[in-house]
């Protein structure tokens, strides 16, 4: 979860010095509230959704974006850092279907 809040409010400073488009910050964080509220309905029912390859790799593309971002030397790491981003999005919204078809296949909504 600090990993989550860290990242999160990186995006959002870096939305403030238009490093970042809102969009894709919206885009991450919405996701990152999505599947911790998904976690935390399957942990009402004792199941345990791990984290999957996607989700580690969006972790490490964000926090490799974050860095470029802020790294000052805009030539070269803002362009890169937006592009890392970019990915990280992919990976978001992939880890982000994958976490909601493990949801779906585990959890009781009866209950």
């Amino acid at each position: 979860m600090a990993d989550k809040l860290l990242i999160s409010a990186s995006l959002i400073s870096l939305v403030q010095v238009q490093r970042v488009e809102a969009w894709m910050v919206v885009l991450i964080v919405g996701r990152d509230l999505a599947i911790t509220g998904l976690r935390g309905i399957a942990a009402s029912q004792n199941v345990i959704i791990q984290a999957n390859e996607f989700g580690k790799a969006t972790m490490a593309a964000e926090v490799i974006a974050v860095f470029l971002l802020i790294l000052n030397w805009p030539a070269v790491s803002v362009p890169l850092g937006r592009a890392v981003l970019a990915v990280a999005i992919l990976l978001s919204l992939v880890s982000g279907v994958v976490y909601f078809q493990k949801f779906w296949r585990c959890i009781n909504l009866a209950k």
